[in-house]
């Protein structure tokens, strides 16, 4: 899913989005028929779903620990979107299996639903995914180098790009320069934009220039033109585009080298 859900200032990512609903129905049926049944205790759906987030996290930075090594305070910041599903997924079905072999009551509460919750997610999960691939052909964005030239996102069709929409003034967006940069030099099989928005050309030169940044393809977007193709609700936005130009994945806010990493690896296996 590409695009984000906004709600005034707030911008939610669309899956963070779906989740959120999906347990929002699980906590609201299995309160109900725990309530209707007078099941007595404390419902372990919001332990489940805890236990079940940290596994999804600490799964995660096991398999990019190489990029946690010199920064291992990041590990705990869950900011940078890194998740394993299937791990978490797994852990919860555990716990909900150890609760049915203890014979703990609620166990029908428990089944339906955790049952409605995950076919919330599923289907909430096929509906935008199936509707953002709708509008997901090769971009027509033209954008300006700091030369001057334009700069067709179509022309660089036939290998992976990453666009990352940005600005001066964001401070997640200064944060994540750095790792993109690194990732700049050494994915030289991946094509790396960065479209700066609604800022000048002095103002961007002077801001790279004080952060000692060498990036190639830095474009202007006076006019803001990418955030509203592509729906980005805030900065920074990355996009993930495979060898044809689609968008393939989107992350809304800022990227550690872990979730970095995580995301070319699969618009490189898209060839």
């Amino acid at each position: 899913m590409g695009k984000s859900l906004n709600i005034g200032p707030l911008a939610l990512p669309l899956d963070l989005a779906v989740l959120i609903a999906a347990v929002a129905v699980a906590l609201v049926v299995d309160a109900g028929i725990r309530k209707m049944r007078k099941v007595e205790g404390e419902s372990p759906l919001v332990t489940i779903f805890l236990v079940a987030v940290v596994v999804a996290r600490l799964a995660f930075v096991a398999a990019y620990f190489d990029e946690y090594r010199d920064t291992p305070l990041r590990m705990i910041d869950i900011r940078d979107g890194g998740f394993n599903v299937a791990a978490g997924v797994l852990a919860g079905l555990a716990l909900i299996a150890w609760h049915f072999i203890r014979k703990l009551g609620g166990g029908a509460a428990l089944v339906v639903s955790v049952s409605l919750g995950a076919l919330t997610w599923a289907l909430g999960t096929l509906f935008f995914t199936l509707e953002s691939e709708q509008g997901n052909g090769v971009s027509k964005a033209v954008f300006t180098t700091l030369e001057g030239g334009p700069v067709d996102v179509a022309s660089f069709s036939g290998k992976p790009v990453v666009i990352n929409l940005w600005a001066t003034w964001c401070p997640p967006c200064v944060r994540e320069m750095p790792v993109l940069r690194d990732a700049q030099k050494k994915y030289q099989d991946v094509t790396f934009v960065f479209v700066n928005q609604g800022e000048s050309h002095a103002s961007v030169s002077a801001f790279l220039k004080t952060h000692g940044l060498e990036l190639a393809n830095v474009t202007l977007d006076p006019t803001m033109t990418a955030m509203r193709e592509w729906n980005a609700g805030v900065l920074p936005t990355t996009l993930f585009l495979d060898a044809k130009g689609r968008v393939v994945d989107t992350r809304l806010g800022e990227l550690s080298a872990a979730t970095l990493s995580q995301r070319l690896e699969a618009i490189r296996a898209k060839r």
